[in-house]
């Protein structure tokens, strides 16, 4: 077997999202290239300090090295001299002769040099394009390649460095702690220690009041954990709002690195990360677990999941009785801890009035609070702006009658000394991402002049309205005090203002660079945002234009549920006002494939026919297309292929006559898979070869066309043929970094050179591919390459591997829960067993293989069993 390869850590938006800020000097912002180890070891190699400017710096200086010296490489590769061009003219020559060798790698790299090296020539990608005579499409396309080149060999370069130090990279991974002293009186976090390493259950549940320390004592034994190499990889992940199941798994996905996995859908999500977690021992930390939708069932679940690995949630409610979790209840702080925190806490904001707390005052305010330390924080805070007396006057006559609790009264006489800009500060952090923001953020976000922002600040800091921490700092603000800040945003004093905040940073988010150069995270805070901003009654025409800004980047941030509420929301209210029609055609177009990827399928039915009608009346034939092409993809994912085919030749028909070739190409491309599945080869390859005429002289054939041309051409039998479009597909893929498709299309070539009995070859794709699936996490494709795998080796007589191998795709397909799967590798062993003349092992696998065709009626294997000499 291949090594496992290494799987891009990062994608080529991240890259192209930090070589872009690096190139404007804006700040990064909190990319996941400024946590790499790779970069914090040159650091460090320079001195002990790791400040976030160096981090920058250091990370701009890496990433243009390593442009430099690929282009330099390439360069000489081709004969061309690299003489460090000193002036424009030179480096514009330069740029035309790398451009003369028709390498598609060195155009790449040589446009990464030119604008993200060469600051100095600011060059635009119109610029280059002109400079070289091409159009400014194959520029975005060299960039991109590039972008993706560049994304591999950071990986490399991380991969290497988290292997030589893992603590390292784990302890990058845990959020900055909310704390400067533990203050632990009972010995928890030992209790909880031992706990984690005693399982099962594999599940450690955190449980308290709001305040009470639950988030600073996971974040405590997360520390030790990953400081005592107890754990192969870690995640923290901090809900904010109710999230459904699949969110949770897409977000863990993308926290350990599964970025293709996160794309999956739900249930191929889950098996996908059940088996990836089986073979290591992961921590997970999440907070808030209660935000969890069906919070009972969603624990069971993720106990079923983490096993060998660990979780430990924080929660305020207790989970039902039965429930595969440790619970660890938390108790209020002692009264000795109590003042001890008091005293730091003031200490930290140099509150000097604390300084007059005697035991009389730390007993009231002990009482009044119940050992809670936010609260007690919160009452000391007010020493900042109050005399001693008065706030224990107040605290004395604290009435939390009318429902109001503990929390909201003290949040209440805080809100109420500070002034006006302050609490538009407080306002500005709601529109900012609840894990935190730095201070560029928060001014972008609240308009405040920088002066007026820094007093802000200082008062919510001293109020605890506000945390600033870490080096930089970030400021956080706590679950509780945003809850209240959310409540006062409601009041009618505050919002209209906090509307104008969410529409100005919706809007900044929704525009084209900014979305195009947005994280995963990015785009999931900016749908939160326009969830939050139906809850106000934005105008739902505003609703409109920022979805079909966000539509295009949308798809992939993972957030199927807020997407889909807020498509509802907008389409709703469109029909109701009967405006602009072609805006809700765009949503509702939206809105149906939220509802297919969420397994809502008569939802996504009745709005794809709704969004095809209200394109037609706005004269949009091109959004028509889009949409018949998408409703094709609900038919066939039904089952229900006829009505597929007449949605994809609809779609290919408007496209051709409108001249959108890529909208032409998937409708046809869609059509040949009908055409396979139903055994119309002829007919496949007649609309494949169409849909390679789509493709101009400046345009390569994609991956998909040539795949499944491939794939057609097996079916005829013209392995030939087979072979070669599926070689151009593996090529493709691999420009690409497509790394599941590519893994694919080795299965498909394996399966060609079999077919054309070059076993060699077909043992050769079929590994590579069953490496790079084992490195996705894509467990049903590694099933499936093992049965073949099996095939192979059975049919050279390895007949030991053959067995080995088909035990491992009957475990992979168990894990699965793929009992169709087992039965036919369950025949394929009863019959080498009996070739080998091992009849007991036989009989037993045959009985195996009978029972599960049987029960789930797979009738052409009951008969291949029946008539199996086992049987004579």
């Amino acid at each position: 077997m291949n090594e496992t390869p290494v799987i891009p850590l990062f994608d080529e938006t991240t890259v192209y999202r930090t070589l872009e800020r690096l190139r404007q000097a804006k700040p990064l912002g909190d990319t996941p290239l400024r946590h790499l180890v790779w970069i914090r070891q040159m650091i460090e190699r320079s001195g002990p300090v790791v400040s976030p400017v160096g981090v920058e710096v250091v990370l701009g200086m890496a990433l243009a090295g390593l442009i430099e010296e690929n282009l330099v490489r390439l360069r000489a590769v081709e004969g061309l001299a690299d003489g460090g061009q000193r002036d424009r003219e030179a480096a514009l020559a330069a740029l035309r002769g790398d451009f003369s060798r028709a390498n598609a790698e060195l155009e790449a790299w040589s446009v990464l040099y030119h604008r993200y090296v060469l600051l100095d020539l600011n060059l635009r990608v119109q610029d280059i394009a002109h400079t070289i005579g091409v159009s400014e499409r194959q520029i975005h396309r060299r960039m991109r390649h590039g972008c993706r080149r560049l994304a591999g060999q950071i990986s490399h370069r991380e991969a290497e460095a988290r292997a030589r130090n893992r603590r390292a990279w784990l302890r990058l991974k845990l959020p900055p702690p909310a704390y400067t002293t533990l203050f632990d009186p009972g010995n928890a976090l030992a209790s909880l220690y031992d706990g984690v390493l005693s399982p099962p259950p594999f599940v450690t549940l955190l449980t308290g009041p709001g305040g009470i320390g639950k988030t600073a004592l996971a974040h405590a034994l997360a520390q030790r954990l990953i400081e005592e190499d107890r754990f192969l990889d870690f995640a923290w992940v901090s809900l904010t709002s109710q999230t459904a199941y699949a969110t949770l798994l897409a977000t863990l996905a993308r926290s350990l690195d599964y970025f293709y996995l996160a794309e999956s859908a739900p249930a191929d999500l889950e098996v996908g990360l059940r088996v990836r977690l089986a073979g290591q021992r992961v921590l997970i930390v999440l907070d808030n677990a209660d935000y969890l939708d069906d919070y009972a069932d969603s624990l069971a679940r993720l106990a079923a999941l983490i096993a060998p690995g660990h979780a430990i949630l924080t929660a305020r409610r207790q989970p039902p009785s039965g429930a595969p979790v440790r619970i660890f209840p938390l108790s209020p702080l002692d009264r000795t801890s109590f003042e001890a925190l008091l005293r730091e806490h003031a200490r930290l904001r140099r509150i000097s009035q604390a300084e007059r707390l005697g035991a009389g005052a730390v007993d009231a305010i002990y009482t009044a609070t119940g050992g809670n330390p936010l609260a007690g924080q919160l009452v000391v805070s007010q020493l900042a702006f109050l005399p001693l007396e008065r706030v224990l006057d107040n605290l004395a006559r604290l009435d939390t009658g009318e429902g109001l609790s503990l929390f909201d009264r003290l949040f209440a006489s805080t809100w109420e000394a500070l002034d006006d800009t302050a609490r538009h500060a407080a306002l500005a952090m709601l529109v900012l991402p609840p894990e935190g923001a730095y201070w560029h953020d928060l001014l972008a976000a609240s308009g405040l002049p920088a002066g007026e922002l820094d007093h802000a600040l200082q008062a919510l800091i001293t109020g605890s309205v506000v945390e600033a921490i870490g080096e930089e700092p970030r400021y956080v603000m706590h679950g509780l005090t945003r809850r209240f800040v959310e409540e006062q945003a409601r009041q009618p004093r505050w919002a209209e203002r906090y509307r104008r905040m969410l529409s100005l940073a919706v809007e900044r988010q929704s525009r084209e660079d900014e979305v195009s150069t947005s994280s995963v995270d990015d785009l999931s805070h900016t749908l939160a945002l326009l969830h939050r901003q139906t809850e106000t009654g934005e105008r739902p025409e505003v609703l409109g234009r920022h979805i079909a800004q966000l539509a295009p980047m949308a798809r992939r941030s993972g957030q199927w549920l807020i997407w889909r509420d807020v498509l509802r929301y907008v389409s709703e209210h469109l029909q109701e006002s009967e405006a602009d029609p072609g805006t809700l055609a765009r949503t509702l177009l939206e809105l149906g494939v939220a509802y297919r990827w969420l397994g809502e399928m008569e939802s996504a039915l009745g709005v794809f026919e709704q969004a095809i009608q209200h394109f037609g009346e706005v004269g949009d034939f091109i959004g028509q297309a889009e949409a018949l092409l998408e409703l094709g993809k609900l038919h066939e994912m039904r089952g229900q292929t006829e009505a597929a085919y007449i949605a994809y030749q609809r779609a290919a028909a408007t496209a051709h006559r409108y001249r959108v070739p890529h909208l032409r190409r998937q409708a046809l491309n869609g059509l040949a898979g009908l055409a396979l599945r139903n055994q119309r080869v002829e007919e496949a390859l007649d609309l494949l070869n169409q849909a390679l005429a789509t493709f101009s002289d400046d345009e390569p054939p994609d991956g998909q066309t040539l795949s499944l041309l491939g794939m057609a051409y097996l079916r005829s039998g013209d392995t030939e043929h087979a072979i070669a479009y599926q070689t151009q597909a593996l090529a493709r893929f691999e420009e690409e970094d497509d790394f599941p498709r590519l893994a694919r299309t080795h299965l498909r070539l394996g399966m060609a050179y079999h077919a054309a009995a070059q076993q060699e070859k077909a043992f050769h794709h079929l590994t590579e591919g069953l490496a790079l699936m084992q490195a996705l996490g894509d467990a049903l494709g590694r099933a499936r390459i093992l049965v073949n795998l099996g095939a192979i080796y059975a049919e050279e007589a390895r007949w030991e591997e053959a067995l080995e191998t088909w035990h491992e795709a009957i475990a992979l397909q168990q894990q699965l829960g793929d009992p169709v799967g087992m039965a036919y590798t369950w025949y394929n062993l009863a019959d080498l067993r009996w070739q080998l003349g091992h009849l007991d092992a036989a009989r037993e696998a045959l009985e195996q293989a009978r029972a599960l065709a049987g029960q789930f009626n797979l009738v052409s294997l009951l008969a291949r069993i029946e008539g199996h000499p086992l049987n004579g």
